[in-house]
């Protein structure tokens, strides 16, 4: 296995990787809709002014790309000091306490299922958390995992990670 970083040079082709993956990986996740590539890559591009390309990551087995990880710096922690308003100075405030968040999210983290057996995932966790440590960062988020998905809870417990938020959507015929 490895896991390399994404590659800025070739933007195109690493978010169409990240597109195939994404809509194969989270196909039988519940409530899961496939995103069209043009859906993927207008994300993507405004996504790209704050990707930090070591937080973005790819699970390379036998030469095939197995899964990906993309973790952002969590930008809330700027944001709640500009009050909702941007203007006149709440930019100039955003910019300079971007430079102080401490924590980023894991936004996305998914593995083809053939190898979901693989210690890909972990892989993946692991590698976020060697690269934010060396960026300084204190802590991550990882938002939105599915509580029926044992793997992914199993590996983020394993490092250390706790539930602290459980959301629930119940459906009434």
């Amino acid at each position: 296995m490895r896991i390399r970083i994404v590659r800025l040079s070739e933007f195109d082709q690493e978010v169409e990787l990240a597109w195939e993956l994404y809509n194969t990986a989270w196909a039988r996740n519940w409530g899961f809709v496939p995103m069209s590539r043009e859906e993927f890559f207008h994300h993507a591009r405004e996504m790209r002014p704050i990707l930090v390309p070591k937080l973005a990551l790819f699970a390379e087995i036998g030469g095939v790309v197995a899964g990906f990880a993309l973790a952002i710096p969590d930008v809330n922690e700027a944001l709640k000091h500009i009050g909702g308003r941007l203007f006149p100075f709440g930019l100039v405030k955003l910019l300079w306490h971007k430079r102080h968040i401490r924590h980023i999210r894991v936004v996305l983290l998914g593995v083809r299922e053939e190898y979901r057996a693989t210690a890909a995932a972990a892989a993946l966790y692991a590698s976020l958390i060697h690269e934010g440590t060396r960026l300084n960062y204190l802590g991550a988020e990882c938002s939105w995992v599915l509580e029926d998905n044992v793997l992914m809870r199993r590996a983020i417990e394993s490092m250390g990670g706790t539930v602290y938020k459980t959301y629930r959507i119940y459906e009434w015929d």
